[in-house]
């Protein structure tokens, strides 16, 4: 009795090139009498069927590993826009969002799960008709999550159309854009701010320039304030530094050019221009430039400015009143110093009708030094346009020349003078000047008698406003038994007076001659 057994097989051959080819088909077993007697294989080469299905496997791995581990949301609905699919961004975000992570819904018969609030489902059922209807949309959206923090998406949903043309789903895709849009808003703020300072600045003039020096941006009191001083109403794109220029003297413009090329290579600038309007007047004004500076590069500079011309009046009126009183101060005392020599005259006259009384005589000499002291100070006040304080140094060797001559010792006693220039309040330089006179009078009357020779030395120092004066001399020295606190003569009674209203410490150490260290506290 004869029968045929059928089985299917799939098997791998080895070319002729030992290449691998895969194959399937069907072997047939004819069997006679029980036993095998013959055989019968088909075989067809399925090597490139393998191939692609293997590519197809891979892509669709690759996909969906791209789909699970990207950072943007992926997901698709159906026509119930309940969830057809989505990855790991996609659950997260909605986790961070709502609170609880979706589901997929692949019962049709059941309702679609809501997992925000209705006002939000209504939102994206609008969107999703959009996209139903066959055309892409984009949109974002603004929402705080569930711990209250502000969260943005950017939104893509794309119609996937069937084959007949029906669109059967959407899919869709968004990114986090919090970041940029938390960014977009400081700049909008920070925009705002400055707009509504460039704008509502009510004295400032502000505007900004290019490199071909053309305005690029103004705000409306600079407008406004050009036009109505010089008839000229700035718009951006205007040459403005060749408006301005015209308004200047031709002296000035070379001036005004430097300061404008200098903040255009990145030096900020700050000065002040006089300007003539429409009028023929002054119009005056500071002005402050600016580099901007992108990559390190200026590209425009800004400019404010201020009208200044009142300042400017009002300095103008002060410097005129100050020459008047500076005159007049200058007058007062030039007046003092003649009134002064005028009493040194009368004391010179009144010395004719005391005989030959020597201690008159002395005392009215004595009295002429002081005076002629004091006024070499209101000399050198009218001589000068500083009338709050005397350079003490300049009066100092005007007041021992003047000595010298009256006492008759020049050419016999020698002056040396180190002098450092320190400028006294007139409230301590008449004190000041009255000791000095009183100190180098007993030096020239009394340390050089019967013509003998010798040298004074006077030095002057100021060290952190501490006045220091020497006052040395070679002379033949006090007498040992004078006592110049107790048996001191006029001058020196005088001297211990004016030390007590200068404040001052008047030392005399020992040695040859006569040394005076005199020392006070300036007054600033």
């Amino acid at each position: 009795m004869a029968g045929e057994d059928v089985e299917r097989l799939s098997t791998v051959f080895l070319a002729k090139d030992g290449r691998p080819v895969r194959v399937e088909g069907t072997t047939n077993l004819r069997r006679v009498g029980g036993r095998p007697a013959a055989t019968r294989s088909i075989f067809t080469d399925v090597s490139h069927v393998h191939a692609a299905r293997r590519k197809v496997e891979e892509h669709e791995a690759k996909l969906r590993a791209l789909f699970e581990s990207s950072d943007h949301m992926f997901w698709t609905v159906d026509q119930r826009i309940a969830l057809t699919s989505f990855n790991r961004g996609y659950a997260d975000m909605i986790e961070r969002l709502h609170g609880s992570r979706p589901e997929v819904n692949a019962a049709h018969e059941e309702p679609r799960k809501l997992f925000a609030s209705p006002e939000y489902h209504a939102f994206w059922e609008a969107k999703y008709a959009e996209a139903f209807s066959g055309r892409p949309i984009r949109f974002e959206t603004e929402l705080h999550g569930a711990n209250g923090r502000f969260v943005s998406n950017e939104i893509f949903l794309s119609p996937v159309f069937d084959v007949d043309g029906s669109v059967k789903e959407v899919f869709g895709v968004g990114h986090e854009i919090t970041e940029q849009k938390l960014a977009e808003r400081i700049v909008r703020e920070q925009a705002a701010r400055l707009t509504a300072i460039f704008e509502n600045s009510a004295n400032m003039m502000v505007w900004t320039l290019d490199n071909a020096f053309r305005i690029t941006s103004l705000n409306d009191h600079f407008r406004d304030s050009s036009h109505e001083a010089f008839g000229y109403t700035p718009l951006v794109g205007d040459a403005f530094l060749d408006h301005m220029l015209e308004r200047l003297a031709s002296k000035a413009r070379r001036m005004v050019r430097a300061h404008y090329e200098a903040a255009m290579q990145g030096r900020p600038q700050q000065f002040e221009v006089e300007l003539l309007d429409n009028s023929g007047d002054s119009r005056w004004v500071e002005n402050f430039l600016n580099p901007i500076k992108v990559d390190g590069e200026v590209r425009e500079i800004s400019c404010l400015a201020y009208g200044i011309t009142e300042k400017k009046l009002a300095e103008r009126q002060l410097r005129e009143s100050l020459n008047e009183k500076e005159v007049l101060l200058k007058e007062v005392h030039h007046r003092v110093k003649n009134n002064l020599q005028v009493i040194s005259s009368i004391l010179n006259l009144q010395t004719a009708y005391v005989g030959e009384d020597k201690r008159m005589l002395d005392l009215l000499h004595e009295s002429q030094d002081r005076i002629r002291s004091m006024s070499f100070i209101h000399e050198s006040l009218y001589q000068t346009k500083n009338f709050s304080s005397v350079d003490l140094a300049s009066y100092i060797e005007r007041l021992t020349r003047n000595l010298v001559m009256s006492y008759s010792v020049s050419g016999k006693v020698a002056l040396e003078t180190d002098l450092e220039r320190v400028e006294l309040t007139l409230d301590q330089a008449i004190p000041c000047g009255l000791i000095l006179n009183e100190l180098i009078s007993n030096a020239l009357k009394h340390g050089f008698p019967d013509g003998r020779a010798g040298s004074i030395h006077i030095g002057l120092r100021c060290t952190d406003d501490l006045v220091r004066i020497e006052l040395a001399d070679d002379g033949v020295g006090m007498p040992e038994d004078l006592d110049p606190d107790t048996q001191g003569s006029l001058g020196l009674q005088l001297v211990h007076t004016l030390i007590d209203q200068l404040d001052a410490t008047l030392d005399r150490p020992n040695g040859p001659g006569v040394r005076y260290f005199l020392t006070f506290e300036r007054i600033k």
